[in-house]
């Protein structure tokens, strides 16, 4: 995207500056959490269609062509790099049962761990009772808990 600095204060160019960095800051993480292997043929390659390539999709998986891969030979693992690939829903509820306290999550644990379950359920499917129950919690907590 071209830029024209002409006409703007040493302060409009400085918060330009600013927001440039915050969103390399939000590529990279975006990065991370999609496709990290990806990330780094991104950032070593010397192949300009390659490089292009992985910054118009993301990642190592086409998105006009139900997400196989045109790097490699890896399928796209559900929830990309959201979790480890080896993680299991028993190793989530494993995970989740170590921050109980008494049987009751801290509310700084509980909206830490959200956006975590809400993520993983969407991909394997709803399960009851997590968080004390879906509807029930955000009746009594509110929505904004679960954010």
């Amino acid at each position: 995207m071209p830029f024209h600095a002409e006409g703007l204060s040493v302060r409009e160019l400085r918060m330009i500056e600013k927001l440039v960095e915050t969103c390399q800051l939000l590529d990279s993480v975006y990065w991370r959490q999609s496709d990290y292997g990806g990330f780094q043929v991104y950032k070593t390659t010397r192949d300009a269609t390659m490089r292009s390539l992985l910054g118009v999709m993301g990642g190592r998986w086409d998105l006009l062509d139900s997400n196989h891969f045109f790097l490699g030979e890896m399928p796209m693992p559900p929830g990309r790099e959201w979790y480890p690939q080896d993680l299991t829903r028993a190793g989530l509820d494993q995970y989740h049962r170590s921050l109980l306290v008494g049987e009751v999550l801290l509310s700084s644990q509980r909206s830490r761990l959200a956006p975590l379950f809400d993520r993983f359920d969407a991909g394997i499917g709803r399960r009851r009772g997590v968080f004390g129950g879906g509807s029930e919690h955000r009746a009594k907590c509110g929505a904004s808990s679960w954010r």
